[in-house]
């Protein structure tokens, strides 16, 4: 059963919620906030009240000592009666700027809301070191509903715009095969791969050179070559301590740095350290446009309506512009064209026909340019928030024709849109366009200055 434990601003309390039946039963009233008591079912409520669709936003609290993961799916932890409400009503004061009817349609719009409810907090990965991926992340396990992959689902809105780093957690290597965070960093010999090796110390006898244990060479207290029997007093005249200290004890090998090789002790199987998968876990917090994104509930930025055009990300489509640059260089030279599509200034655009006519223009131009390209050509967007349309297999006149086509959408928009918009389309091509560098900073400059 629920209970009322006070009364906040509205006549609306916070309720002692015990059970995941009780807080469904909450749910159904105006309740403004639960109290979880520590008890056996204290995640279950919790994680329940979080993926719910349309509530699951509403403050949480815990009673009685708690850990960092139920901390994380809360609002506070042993707080007073007072200071409940009050934060309470703080977070309701943040929630009447969101878009409540886009709750329960758009978990990424939730998420944000989430955050731009709580402006002090942020998505803070929890260790879990008995699970496999070592750090959770219980916010997003909970709103998503467990069906989410969190790294993704962070990388995805990092990537546009909402979501920024906060401070490094850590930093876990994990498997490549099984991507598990268990990994065993072991000792081998680089000459048989056994692990059975040990430390020794090494004697060099100049007299013969041969080398061997010192134990060896020890014979009633003094230094004696097993060798050559000569006695053995300096160090630096008649012997020397040489670099290996380490002996295999299957193969007998000496050595002096092993070979460090990584056994996952999840899926058994063996990795070279360079092979590991390095991930980065840090506190993520929401952008200024996280926070417009969750005021306006326009989750689709007039800069990704752009990224619809068989869009990669810049690093990626540079890679593959520098490798045709430089395939370029090698007889015979395949053609090929890069487009750049530029819009002038978006933000005075937006200011003069409103942002929703402003993205149904771009949605419209994007449209029309898809159709006029092929499969295999590509885009991105470049940081001076032009497109970038790269057409392979392609001769300069095949160019000039889509450069055309393109330039000429911009008069079939409405008089008061195409006004506002200017529409501009350079090209360079190659061979024409090729110089003795083949850089791509260099052939995208060039491009650039095209008039």
């Amino acid at each position: 059963m629920s209970r009322l434990i006070g009364e906040a601003h509205g006549g609306h309390g916070i309720l002692r919620v015990g059970s995941v039946l009780a807080l469904r039963e909450a749910l159904e009233g105006a309740t403004r906030g639960i109290l979880v008591p520590r008890g056996a079912e204290t995640l279950e409520v919790l994680m329940e009240l979080r993926s719910h669709r349309d509530r699951g936003l509403i403050p949480a609290f815990v009673e009685g000592e708690t850990d960092r993961f139920l901390a994380e799916l809360c609002d506070g932890v042993d707080l007073t009666e007072a200071q409940m409400s009050s934060r309470a009503e703080e977070i309701w004061d943040r929630l009447q700027g969101v878009q409540w009817d886009l709750l329960g349609s758009s978990l990424d719009y939730r998420l944000i809301a989430f955050l731009y409810s709580r402006p002090h907090r942020g998505l803070s990965p929890v260790l879990r070191p008995l699970t496999g991926r070592v750090y959770l992340w219980p916010l997003m396990e909970a709103l998503g509903g467990g069906k989410v992959d969190p790294q993704g689902w962070i990388a995805r809105l990092a990537d546009g715009g909402y979501l920024e780093e906060g401070e490094l957690v850590e930093r876990v290597r994990f498997c490549p095969f099984c991507d598990g965070g268990h990994l065993n960093y072991v000792d081998l010999c680089p000459s048989c791969g056994s692990m059975d090796i040990e430390n020794v110390q090494f004697i060099h006898c100049f007299t013969c050179g041969r080398v061997g244990p010192k134990e060896d060479f020890l014979v009633t207290g003094e230094m004696i070559c097993p060798f050559c029997a000569a006695r053995l007093r300096h160090i630096g005249s008649d012997y020397d301590i040489p670099m290996e200290n380490q002996r295999c004890r299957d193969c007998g090998a000496a050595f002096s740095e092993p070979r460090v090789s990584c056994h996952c002790l999840l899926c058994g199987q063996w990795s070279d350290p360079a092979d590991l998968i390095p991930r980065n876990f840090r506190v993520w917090r929401l952008t200024d446009k996280g926070v417009l994104a969750a005021q306006t509930g326009e989750m689709q930025s007039r800069f990704e309506v752009m990224d619809t055009l068989n869009y990669m990300k810049p690093e990626p489509f540079r890679h593959i512009l520098q490798w045709m640059l430089s395939l370029s260089r090698r007889p015979p030279v395949e053609p090929f064209c890069l487009l750049s599509i530029s819009f002038g200034d978006l933000d005075a655009f937006v200011a003069r026909v409103g942002l929703r006519r402003a993205m149904e223009t771009l949605r419209s131009i994007m449209g029309r340019i898809k159709e006029m390209i092929r499969t295999t050509d590509v885009s991105t967007r470049s940081e001076q928030e032009e497109i970038l349309l790269l057409l392979p297999k392609t001769p300069l006149e095949g160019g000039l024709v889509v450069a055309r086509r393109i330039g000429q959408i911009r008069s079939a928009l409405p008089q008061e849109v195409a006004s506002s918009l200017p529409l501009e389309v350079k090209i360079a091509s190659v061979p024409e366009d090729l110089d003795d560098s083949a850089d791509v900073d260099l052939f995208l400059a060039k491009l650039r200055e095209v008039r």
